[in-house]
């Protein structure tokens, strides 16, 4: 496989995967990874959620997408 399909496959992948998380899930991933919110600025954004229920709605969404992607530890 040349790199460039690689990359296009790999990209291809993730984003089927993302579409398969839960909306809440795809929120807080969106949030954390892409924009770069503290836990604290997401908590206001999930209605005052403590940080602690923020990072573990973020741990929980990142094992699904690891699930769905088929890598990373099961155990």
């Amino acid at each position: 496989i040349e790199p460039e399909t690689y990359d296009k496959e790999l990209y291809a992948k993730v984003v089927d995967a993302i579409s398969q998380l839960r909306p809440e899930q795809i929120k807080v991933l969106m949030l954390y990874y892409r924009d770069d919110k503290s836990l604290r600025e997401i908590s206001k954004e999930f209605g005052n959620i403590t940080r602690e229920a923020v990072r573990q709605r973020a741990m929980k969404a990142m094992k699904a997408l690891r699930k769905l992607l088929g890598v990373g530890d099961e155990g």
